[in-house]
């Protein structure tokens, strides 16, 4: 909802400020600015709890029932992991090294992060075919560049909308396909979810982080498509999109379901899931 909200208004900032650098410098003041958010947002009570850090947890949980006007008992009995004991006696706490020693959660990061390659490659390939196609002088339809940004970044919406009813209603596999954008963006937004369902608690805020970072590979490659296809084979970066989607396809089969499963707190969790 963020990212809608995001390229709805920049529409609007497009038409009071003309000049790009200065909507870049707009862009880059919000985003340092949001860097000041990591003290007023409070810790995720689940990692708190994997981590041993039970009193800071149960505040600030209470803080939480208070606001939903909510009554706990006087203790809440939160349960302890059982790697927990074993990172008390080694004096070590979990960090993103876990990893390296767990070749299931390497084998999974690595594939995870070929998936985010590919879908963020894809999305923003569509976007690219999307701009030229609008902005080709073939064009049947003459829309302002103000309004086809409005209708490309609407088109967020449905996405969100369809990522929540694709878990229950199988038969929107069908309207997915309709819509290429909503389609990507669709796949962008489930492998968000399905990214955090992979990873334990202690170590999930690094690791997709990892994966994000690394799908900036897919982002660069999608922009030099284009001139690919300008100077050499113009099928080329369809070929290169079409493969690097059967490959994500299959490497997916590599992952474990999690439809149902309990989200993972410790690295043994996860391994088992």
């Amino acid at each position: 909802l963020p990212f809608l909200i995001g390229s709805l208004l920049l529409v609007p900032v497009s038409l009071w400020i003309k000049n790009w650098k200065t909507i870049q410098l707009l862009i880059a003041v919000f985003q340092t600015l949001s860097t000041l958010l990591y003290y007023l947002i409070p810790e995720s009570p689940r990692w708190l709890i994997a981590s041993n850090r039970m009193r800071e947890a149960e505040i600030i949980i209470r803080r939480a029932c208070n606001v939903n006007r909510t009554t706990l008992p006087p203790n809440l009995e939160l349960i302890k992991h059982p790697e927990q004991q074993q990172w008390i006696k080694s004096g070590k706490k979990p960090n993103l090294f876990q990893i390296l020693k767990s070749s299931e959660i390497l084998t999974r990061t690595v594939v995870i992060s070929v998936l985010w390659v590919a879908t963020l490659l894809n999305c923003y390939a569509v976007l690219v075919c999307l701009a030229d196609a609008l902005n080709s002088e073939r064009t049947v339809v003459d829309i302002d560049f103000f309004l086809r940004n409005t209708i490309l970044g609407a088109l967020e919406l449905p996405s969100l909308i369809l990522c929540l009813l694709i878990s229950r209603y199988t038969v929107m596999n069908f309207f997915l396909a309709l819509l290429a954008k909503t389609l990507a963006m669709t796949s962008l937004y489930t492998l968000c979810l399905f990214t955090v369902e992979l990873f334990p608690t202690v170590i999930r805020n690094s690791a997709v982080g990892i994966c994000s970072m690394v799908a900036c590979i897919g982002v660069g490659i999608a922009s030099y498509m284009r001139i690919l296809s300008m100077v050499h084979f113009a099928r080329y970066p369809s070929m290169v999109f079409g493969l690097f989607s059967l490959l994500s396809a299959f490497l997916v089969l590599l992952m474990p379901e999690t439809r149902d499963a309990t989200l993972p707190d410790s690295c043994l969790d996860a391994v088992v899931l």
